[in-house]
């Protein structure tokens, strides 16, 4: 008869846990928290706000940036992760409309013409300036302003500093004959839109003409049909006739601004836009015939 297996006076777990360290496997590695939690310098916020300010006044200047593009977003990150997107936004705000009023403050000529001129000179120089604005605070426009349902976004901020400054200013009023500030002209909403014949191919077809004007717009277009029947012109009612999007905001001022700066240009013999379409309640419509000066 064999003797009993003799028990260790560890359990087996013990045994397992000390055999690889005895084969000189390595520790597991702890790390622990700090004893003090970090903390902001005291004049983080003035100097990071200093170094923002010195690059908007630059951008408004027309002078060189004197810090990297890189370092400013990290500088304009670090602030709201810091919950300081509030007073950021309030200064920037303050100093753009300080620069506007400035800028508008020195178009000064009896001339109509001329006046017109250099309101829009300003106007494509601020956009300019906005653009740059907005690249360097692109996290505050994508965090703090989006889910802030009281806050315009930093092309909204702009725009609405140039055209309050603008339309308050009593030069303008008087220039003009307007009576209040309510009667200054501005556009409010623009439909583009475009009429075809239905076609089993090419861009006259409406389905191929609704997807180049989604292209051109950056916006899901409409289908449109013919309300009333035509023997001559071979229609029937509920035809498909054509597409149509109607922009406002945003989306309205990008797709203006490309319309003045790079499709009219483009035309031959431009000979202006026609005021049968603008009405009364600052609407304007668009109907495309080319393509190519949208490509």
């Amino acid at each position: 008869i064999g003797s009993a297996p003799s028990r260790s006076r560890f359990p087996a777990t013990m045994q397992q846990k000390a055999g690889p360290s005895a084969a000189g496997a390595p520790r597991k590695l702890t790390i622990k928290p700090l004893r003090t939690a970090p903390k902001l310098p005291a004049n983080f916020e003035q100097a990071t706000w200093a170094k923002l300010l010195d690059a908007v006044r630059a951008v408004h200047g027309k002078r060189a940036v004197n810090h990297s593009l890189e370092e400013l977003y990290r500088g304009v990150e670090d602030m709201c992760v810091q919950h300081m997107a509030a007073r950021t936004y309030d200064k920037l705000q303050a100093e753009c409309e300080a620069h506007v009023e400035a800028s508008i403050e020195a178009l000064q000529t009896p001339d109509t013409s001329a006046f017109l001129s250099l309101v829009h000179g300003c106007w494509s120089a601020h956009c300019e300036e906005m653009l740059t604005l907005r690249s360097i605070f692109l996290y505050l426009d994508r965090t703090y302003v989006m889910q802030s349902a009281a806050r315009r976004s930093l092309w909204e901020m702009g725009l609405h500093s140039f055209r309050a400054q603008l339309s308050a200013r009593p030069e303008l009023l008087a220039k003009f004959q307007y009576k209040n500030v309510h009667m200054v002209p501005r556009v409010e909403k623009v439909t583009v839109s475009v009429a075809t014949r239905l076609r089993p191919s090419g861009l006259d077809n409406p389905i191929a003409a609704a997807f180049m004007l989604e292209l051109i717009t950056g916006q899901q277009a409409k289908f449109t049909r013919i309300r009333k029947a035509n023997a001559r012109y071979k229609t029937r009612e509920g035809l498909l006739e054509g597409a149509k999007v109607a922009l406002r905001g945003d989306s309205m001022y990008h797709f203006m601004d490309r319309l003045v700066t790079q499709v009219l240009p483009r035309i031959t013999d431009f000979e202006g836009l026609d005021r049968k379409s603008f009405d009364h309640d600052g609407g304007y419509t668009l109907g495309i015939r080319d393509w190519s000066t949208f490509l």
